[in-house]
């Protein structure tokens, strides 16, 4: 039964309700978590401990509006009708057509200048002003910020159902209810920002000691660099094993030319292209009788599945995940079209290195599993060791 107006607005009202009453509670849980366990509270100034929770805060709001809207059934099933029809219905303008978008801001700054500062956002104006400061000035800062990350929290929110689109198969296991699933959300959430409030305060006192002796710009400084030296260098392991898979790869590959009399183009920028995908045809292979257009496409991260089409493009989403619940989902797009290849060319696309899943979509019914080997519209799709098995039985581009 559809809903009318009023009861849309009265369910969106009650779920903004909702939404504010548990960040409320876990922000106000973090807070008195961290100021009671600092080593000594002279150490950090008033407003050092506000800018904290106010960080903290931010993060809270965000992560509980998106953990009450990602299993919205009814909004999915809507936004994902729209979204495949083929208009143009993108993420962003999705949000601001939802009535519940709107309601749900409205419902936010009411309720922020209703409750007293002391419950909601005290830890602003101490970042900000340590003493005099007004709930108008406080709300000019926060109001802002908080309908910025609600947007951003919805926009993520249909990333993730597009994903979850793409990833739906015929087997689909029996899962949770969508409430079961919010009510996990959100305690997960709660967790991990009242373990963070626990564990931090303990380690924050000895960067201020270190920052007091050695001087905070200089030790800070040391610090970031540190941090970022450490993820680049993880971010560069991962990248490095993908090239030393090209390079074995393609070792493997002309000792196969070889022994089949095949001929091999020049291959175009076999490791650049790990990095920075090209357009266009990366080798030509002869074979016999047959000519094949071939593309090399990077599986960088194992665990990001991709989805490929017979447009030409496809989709590589990775997700951020805690205790199995999405935190974090970017879709990167993926061109394989090989517009400069001859008619005649079968278009072969490689993927080197291969993630744990891969899926095809074909006229853009919803994706299911790929095997190596599967024919995509004019596509054939490969992994390494099926295109080098199909090449030595000579069944290139062939079901």
């Amino acid at each position: 039964m559809k809903k009318t107006g009023l009861q849309s607005m009265g369910a969106a009202l009650l779920k903004t309700l909702l939404i504010f009453a548990s960040f409320i509670l876990i922000g106000v849980a973090s807070r008195l978590i961290f100021k009671s366990n600092l080593f000594d509270e002279e150490m950090l100034s008033e407003r050092a401990v506000g800018i904290w929770n106010t960080v903290f805060m931010l993060l809270i709001f965000e992560s509980t509006v998106f953990a009450f809207h990602r299993h919205d059934e009814s909004a999915k099933r809507t936004f994902l009708e729209k979204y495949m029809s083929g208009k143009r219905f993108g993420k962003l303008g999705s949000v601001f057509s939802s009535l519940d978008f709107y309601v749900e801001l409205l419902g936010i700054a009411l309720l922020s200048f209703l409750l007293p500062l002391s419950l909601t956002y005290d830890c602003v104006g101490q970042a900000i002003w340590q003493e005099g400061y007004t709930k108008a000035r406080v709300m000019l800062v926060v109001l802002p910020a908080l309908l910025l990350l609600s947007l951003f929290a919805h926009v993520s929110v249909r990333r993730i159902w597009v994903s979850d689109m793409m990833q739906k198969t015929a087997k689909a296991k029996k899962e949770a209810t969508a409430f079961a699933r919010t009510v996990k959300g959100v305690l997960t959430l709660a967790l991990v920002y009242c373990l963070a409030s626990l564990v931090l305060p303990w380690i924050l006192p000895t960067f201020v000691t270190i920052a007091n002796l050695g001087g905070s710009a200089i030790v800070f400084l040391y610090i970031a660099i540190a941090l970022l030296a450490v993820i680049l260098g993880v971010i560069a392991s991962v990248y490095v094993r993908a090239m030393l898979k090209r390079k074995d790869f393609i070792e493997k590959l002309k000792k196969a030319c070889v022994a089949q009399g095949a001929v091999i183009s020049d291959i175009q920028r076999p490791y650049l292209s790990v990095l920075f995908q090209r357009k266009g045809v990366d080798f030509t292979l002869q074979s016999g009788k047959e000519s094949y257009a071939c593309k090399l496409v990077a599986g960088v991260f194992p665990g990001s599945p991709m989805i490929f089409s017979d447009t030409g493009e496809g989709v590589r989403q990775d997700t951020l995940r805690f205790f199995k619940v999405d935190i974090l989902h970017l879709n990167t797009r993926i061109d394989y079209r090989m517009e400069d290849a001859p008619k005649e060319q079968r278009k072969i696309v490689i993927i080197l290195p291969v993630p744990k899943n891969i899926y095809a979509s074909v006229r853009g019914d919803i994706p299911r599993p790929a095997d190596t080997g599967e024919i995509v519209g004019s596509y054939t799709v490969y992994n390494e060791t099926g295109f080098l098995g199909a090449l030595e039985r000579g069944i290139l581009g062939k079901k």
